[in-house]
């Protein structure tokens, strides 16, 4: 039995039990940075960033990174995600190739790691990974490679499933979110494109945009998604809010 998502790949229902079982620490409650942690964590992020370390375009090709704490960013297509990415490790999204936003959806074909360390001395600290969009432009063999990546990944920390604030969540998101229960790996909502829906400078807005967010998931997928970011590629504090968070995920400190 196959999810039927009328999009160019689907994810298979899966059994929970056919893969072991992981625990992760508390969810931490999602806050703002303060001013002295933004400057902090921007830095820590810019000089650390050592960049793309590997890329995985079939199944056979996935690293085992498995002695790194990693999380991953997912989303659909056209969601934003290589903009997020680029302010992420870089403070802009288009000073590197391979994270320069496309216009055509599906332009992530393969598994993206980028490394991050904050002392010479290391290999690599963490790890980012950049997971193909799904729904218009992907492809069967991207959904592949995200379920082998998810079922292997020992020290996935956490799963980042970005939407569109524009869009709201969708069906094919709901269905990776019971995709992500089912291998028990926790996921946190981080909204794009807050800078482009009207009203987003209104206060008050965006404390409703999350509680809209949250009521459009299913009772059974509100396990991990209690934390919702919101962001911009645009404003680098809300950047600043989902650097911090990737960090407490993977137990770094500032």
């Amino acid at each position: 039995m196959r999810f039927n998502l009328r999009l160019k790949y689907t994810f298979p229902v899966l059994n929970a039990h056919k893969f072991q079982t992981r625990k992760f620490a508390t969810s931490i409650v999602a806050r703002n940075a303060t001013d002295a942690e933004s400057s902090r964590i921007r830095s820590l992020f810019l000089k650390g960033s050592t960049g793309q370390i590997a890329f995985a375009q079939s199944v056979e090709q996935i690293p085992d990174y498995n002695e790194t704490p990693q999380v991953a960013l997912i989303g659909r297509t056209n969601v934003g995600k290589t903009s997020l990415i680029g302010s992420l490790l870089l403070g802009a999204p288009s000073k590197q190739k391979g994270l320069k936003p496309s216009k055509r959806p599906g332009s992530t074909k393969a598994l993206v790691f980028h490394s991050f360390k904050r002392k010479a001395s290391i290999s690599k600290e963490m790890i980012l990974v950049d997971l193909p969009g799904y729904g218009y432009g992907s492809h069967i063999d991207q959904g592949k490679m995200i379920e082998k990546y998810l079922s292997s990944s020992t020290n996935l920390r956490a799963v980042f499933i970005l939407i569109d604030m524009k869009v709201m969540i969708k069906s094919a998101d709901l269905m990776v979110m019971d995709l992500l229960n089912r291998f028990r790996v926790p996921w946190y909502i981080v909204g794009t494109k807050w800078d482009k829906v009207k009203g987003s400078h209104i206060p008050g807005r965006e404390l409703e945009a999350r509680t809209k967010l949250l009521s459009l998931l299913k009772d059974d997928t509100r396990l991990y998604s209690d934390e919702i970011l919101v962001t911009s590629s645009q404003v680098p504090k809300s950047v600043d809010n989902l650097r911090l968070s990737i960090f407490k995920k993977c137990g770094l400190s500032i």
